[in-house]
This record gives C-alpha cells, structure tokens and sequence, in this order.
C-alpha cells in the first residue's frame, strides 16, 4: 500500500507543478518557445524517432522469417510510415514558411534601396484642369457664341 501512496504523491506533484508553469506562462502572456508543431528541431526529432522505430520493426519481422511483402502489408510498419511521413510533411511546409519570409524580407530590403520618386501632386492637378469634360466645353461653346451675337447685335450693320 505504501508503494501505491508514493506514486500517487509523485503524480500530484507533477500536476501541481506542471499547473503552476502553466499558470504563470497565462499570467505573464508570455511564450518561452513556439509549439512542437511549428518546431523544427521537433519535427526532425519526431521523423528520427520514428524511423528508429521502423527498423526495430523491421528486424524483429525479418528475424521472425516474415516475406518482405508481409512487412509491408504490416499494420504497424504502416503506421510508422504514415508518421514519418506527416513529419516531412511538416518539414517541408516548415522550410516552405521560412523561404517565404526571407523574400519577402529580401523584397522589402529591395524597395527601401530604391529611390523614392516624387509625385508632384500640382503638377497632377494641373494636367487634370487643362483636360475639360465635354459638357465644360460645350458650356464655354454657348457662352461664346452668345458674346458673339451680343456683338453682332450692337454693331450697326
């Protein structure tokens, strides 16, 4: 009984101890490492325990005399291959993040070495003025030729 009591303490205290690192990284908002998923050193851990995991595997079939055919269909292999195999996955996407973030890094160091170029925003408005719609000129047209009949009109002929 008493073997059974120190298991159960050495558990509480592993709890409580695991609560309380929890509760201060909440408390604080901070996050001492990024998550296994997005670890890198993590995932290459993962598919290297895994293969490890497959040639054990894969002796102990071979030293039971199992067809290399047999090995393959093995419910077991199978699944170890699946892991290795979402592992790389995630390497791979991984890797894929971090070229991505270094273009558009290099990008951004590209467009800040370039000179800036200087739009002049009068010069923009005055091209804008110089341009009159059709009605603008069609209403200049008619007042125009109205100070032309008004002249026309007060002229003796």
């Amino acid at each position: 009984m008493q073997h059974i009591d120190v298991k159960e303490r050495f558990l509480v205290a592993m709890l409580l101890e695991m609560t309380k690192f929890r509760s201060q990284a909440v408390n604080t908002g901070e996050r001492t490492e990024p998550m296994a998923s997005k670890s890198e050193d993590t995932r290459q851990n993962q598919a290297v325990f895994w293969e490890g995991k497959l040639a054990e595997r894969i002796s102990l079939l071979t030293g039971e005399g199992v067809e290399a055919k047999t090995i393959d269909r093995d419910p077991a292999v199978k699944m170890i291959k699946a892991r290795i195999k979402r592992a790389k996955a995630r390497l791979r996407t991984i890797a894929a993040m971090a070229r991505k973030i270094e273009d558009k890094a290099r990008t951004k160091a590209e467009k800040l070495a370039l000179p800036k170029e200087e739009k002049s925003r009068k010069k923009v408005a005055a091209e804008d003025v110089a341009e009159e719609s059709k009605r603008q000129q069609k209403k200049k047209q008619k007042k125009e030729k109205k100070e032309s009949d008004a002249v026309a009109q007060t002229q003796p002929q």
